[in-house]
């Protein structure tokens, strides 16, 4: 082979690589444009929909749910009853991830509630909640497990406190709360 032949089959290759190599850049920068189109619609996007967010610590413990279904109550990051919960909204925990409260509404019959739950030395149980129906009425309610307070508003005002199961204070004395049997 000559020399003339050999530099005509490098210009020959050379001109197909100069070729491939175009097609491949003009490629990639189609690609780019269309990955940075997404992306701005992504940052100016107006409404998020999705099912579920989860905030976790550095541990990988589960801080935050917000959800359409909220989770199982959990105790040191267990499933604590198997019963599914009928609600959606957002429910807090501690280090330990247990449940310390949330702020919800009831699938079905719409109360909305907050709740605020103890620590896992005293198995997460429920100690304060506030609650309002849909059709109206509302109350608080704050106990330890040895007592409560309950005041409200249902039909009329009303104000209970319990020492155990024993009617200390109620006004008035057949108030809505102590009509209901609620201990």
């Amino acid at each position: 082979m000559t020399v003339d032949e050999r530099i005509s089959k490098l210009e020959k290759r050379h001109g197909v690589t100069t070729a491939l190599l175009s097609l491949v850049v003009v490629g990639l920068i189609g690609v780019a444009s269309y990955q940075a189109y997404r992306l701005h619609g992504l940052e100016t996007a107006k409404t998020l929909r999705v099912k579920e967010i989860r905030v976790y610590d550095d541990k990988g413990v589960d801080r935050v749910v917000l959800a359409g279904n909220l989770p199982q109550v959990t105790l040191n990051g267990k499933p604590r009853n198997f019963k599914p919960r009928e609600m959606g909204g957002m429910l807090i925990y501690d280090g330990s991830g247990t449940e310390r409260g949330g702020y919800g509404t009831m699938n079905g019959y719409a109360n909305a509630m907050l709740s605020l739950d103890s620590g896992p030395e005293e198995q997460g149980k429920q100690v304060m909640l506030l609650l309002a129906e849909p059709g109206g009425g509302a109350f608080f309610r704050q106990w330890d497990g040895t007592g409560s307070v309950t005041m409200g508003v249902y039909e009329k005002p009303f104000l209970t406190v319990m020492d155990g199961k024993d009617v200390v204070l109620a006004k008035p004395e057949d108030n809505a709360w102590t009509k209901r049997g609620v201990k």
